[in-house]
């Protein structure tokens, strides 16, 4: 896989930091070693390396510390389940799943990317809870290549900004003191 990959990266022009290799939990728990020899491989190459629905697996956490990730990607089941309450913040399991997720990502020098993002509240949640990236149907819907463009190109358009006057204010008088 590895060679294949090399040869239709050169291929296509791409360098291999544009490109992140997403392996669920479930699927490398099933051979750690082997998985970890192949994403060695791969992370040797450049390619980044996600953990895809982190939280839903079977992993023991010593061997996350040994893997060779650099992405967790929260499960959207415990991003669904966020819900904060009152104002003594009473938060929810998922609140309080993510947040671990969150804090353990932190420790171990890992990015951290929230899936199945649907709701402002969430959003802010997540924000507040140092979560760096989210991904969801908050932001878009899936959409087909052709529009998916149109849609990048649109969102890079420099924005037009919008003239504010500013009203005149007083200049404050200085007191001396003698």
């Amino acid at each position: 896989m590895v060679t294949d990959l090399k040869k239709i990266l050169a291929r296509a022009g791409c360098e291999p930091g544009w490109l992140q290799f997403e392996i669920t939990e479930t699927s490398m728990v099933r051979d750690v070693e082997g998985s970890s020899v192949v994403l060695e491989k791969l992370r040797a190459l450049g390619v980044r390396i996600a953990i895809d629905d982190f939280g839903t697996g079977f992993s023991s956490l010593s061997h996350l510390r040994h893997l060779p990730v650099d992405v967790l990607k929260i499960d959207k089941s415990f991003v669904a389940d966020i819900e904060v309450r009152g104002r003594r913040r009473e938060i929810s399991g998922g609140a309080a799943i993510v947040s671990a997720v969150i804090g353990l990502a932190e420790g171990l020098g890992l990015d951290v990317v929230a899936e199945g993002v649907e709701r402002q509240s969430q959003l802010d949640f997540l924000t507040k809870a140092g979560c760096g990236s989210c991904q969801g149907y908050f932001f878009c819907q899936p959409l087909p290549a052709a529009e998916f463009e149109a849609w990048v190109r649109e969102r890079r358009k420099p924005k037009k900004k919008a003239v504010i006057e500013k009203a005149a204010k007083p200049a404050k008088k200085r007191r001396t003191t003698r």
